[in-house]
């Protein structure tokens, strides 16, 4: 089990090139952002995952994400079943789980 760590643009981005026009629990991290904020920040976007290994960049400006990242993100975004879990625990914080579940892989993702 291989564990991959994004946030919600990211993954709110990635989708999108994965060509999901939504991602159910997620929440949405452009919100109240107009069209040249957010272009600055899939610049941002792109550079760090690029940084974190999750994509690569050529010098034409081409930005192709890694396919192990990139199915993980259509696992979840194009669901077959969702579930949401607020875990709560007496020894820790409460915890907010979601799972996504297609063609009978499961992806969990943890909200902190």
């Amino acid at each position: 089990m291989s564990k991959i760590e994004l946030n919600a643009r990211e993954i709110l981005y990635l989708s999108a090139l994965a060509g999901a026009t939504e991602f159910i629990g997620i929440p949405d991290g452009f919100y109240g952002m107009d069209e040249s904020e957010i272009k600055q920040e899939i610049l941002k976007i792109q550079s760090e995952l690029e940084r974190r290994g999750y994509a690569q960049a050529d010098f034409d400006g081409n930005f192709n994400p890694n396919a192990e990242v990139m199915q993980v993100i259509q696992i979840c975004a194009m669901c077959e079943k969702y579930i949401s879990v607020d875990k709560i625990s007496a020894l820790s914080n409460p915890e907010k789980l979601l799972f996504y579940v297609c063609n009978n892989r499961i992806i969990k993702v943890n909200l902190n």
